[in-house]
């Protein structure tokens, strides 16, 4: 059985997902892309040239996206089933996969689906391109809720959620049980004993990270200090940086980071993870590593990811742009410079039970197959 994998590009943190299906000995597995990520910042992985077809984008103009080579896929015979990268905006897609179903092919669209409870014409567009393929990959629960509202059957909603390396993830945190955290803390803080509150991201405003500093400045004021960790780069951080200096915070600006022994490192000295404007894999990444996540309360601006958090257990929930009310959060969270056992626990069940590449990968091959989700 031949699969073809159609995505924009095949991102480096999609690596261990893209290995197993690679390795699927009941099907051969193709993927579709293009090698250049443009200004998206996302790295991509050096896919192995015999499994890989390039579809370079030919045209992209604000959201919409054209996908050289896709029409060819849709009336190629030897192909059985294509995942398309369910993008309404890609209109390459619409007219690849309607050609897939004309030629009796399985079409899947790998989507993050509904955010949230649309209205008007956009309601009625993503209805019609949802329509198209015999089901969707969603990213989570929400969004299978509101495509059941919407009147789509539930064994055309598939929920596959999301993964990172956790393999290889979990073989660094538990070599990293017995090493100094303060020593990790004292490299970047004149001050380590303090809580360490960090995220992963790119410095970008609809990450939100000034409301971070202004929560962070709200505790200052009130005695409750903690140190700031910033893992990334982006067009923001200058603007953040001068900002942090201007209230005399304790903010550490790391840069832009794809190693993962030195992220674990990072992540396993921290006490919280706090992503204010949105979250997306930078929970996922967080919890295998045990460490709880807080961001804000809005799943309409939000990534899927959310869903992990369980409030007053994986992390929290504040009301989002308020600055006040995410200082509270954090306080909260922030008591103790160690996240307690049970919630590392609470942490790693969470990632081993849906959001590792083995899950992920099985999800994906039932859709394949056409089993029941």
């Amino acid at each position: 059985m031949q699969v073809v994998l159609v995505q924009r590009i095949f991102a480096h943190y999609r690596a261990a997902l893209l290995k197993l299906l690679l390795q699927e000995c009941s099907v051969k597995l193709i993927l579709v892309g293009d090698t250049h990520s443009g200004n998206s910042g996302i790295k991509c992985w050096d896919v192995p040239a015999d499994r890989f077809r390039r579809a370079p984008i030919r045209l992209a103009v604000g959201n919409l996206v054209y996908q050289a080579g896709l029409l060819r896929l849709g009336l190629d015979r030897k192909i059985h089933c294509i995942i398309y990268e369910g993008n309404p905006y890609y209109i390459s897609t619409w007219l690849s996969a309607m050609l897939a179903r004309i030629c009796g092919k399985r079409v899947l669209f790998w989507t993050h689906g509904w955010l949230s409870r649309e209205t008007g014409i956009k309601r009625l567009i993503r209805k019609c391109f949802y329509r198209i393929p015999h089901a969707l990959l969603l990213y989570g629960d929400y969004a299978k809720a509101i495509g059941l509202e919407m009147g789509f059957s539930p064994n055309r909603l598939h929920v596959i959620y999301n993964s990172l390396d956790y393999d290889a993830q979990k073989e660094l945190r538990e070599a990293l049980v017995c090493v100094d955290h303060r020593a990790t803390r004292a490299r970047l803080f004149s001050n380590p004993d303090l809580p360490l509150v960090i995220c992963t991201a790119r410095l970008i405003r609809a990450c939100r990270f000034d409301l971070l500093i202004e929560a962070q400045a709200l505790l200052s004021a009130e005695g409750h200090l903690v140190n700031v960790l910033l893992v990334g780069d982006g067009p923001e951080r200058k603007a953040l940086e001068q900002m942090a200096a201007e209230r005399s915070l304790s903010v550490a600006f790391c840069g832009e980071c794809h190693d993962e022994e030195v992220l674990a490192r990072l992540y396993v000295a921290a006490t919280v993870t706090v992503s204010p404007g949105k979250v997306g894999l930078t929970a996922i990444h967080s919890m295998t590593y045990g460490v709880p996540v807080i961001t804000h309360d809005d799943p309409a601006h939000q990534g899927p990811e959310w869903e992990a958090i369980n409030p007053g257990l994986t992390g929290d929930f504040f009301r989002r742009n308020d600055a006040r009310d995410l200082a509270n959060v954090i306080r909260r969270w922030t008591r103790e410079i160690t996240p307690p056992e049970s919630v590392r626990r609470a942490c790693y069940a969470v990632i081993e039970a849906k959001y590792n590449p083995h899950a992920h990968a099985e999800a994906i091959k039932r859709a394949v197959v056409g089993l029941r989700p």
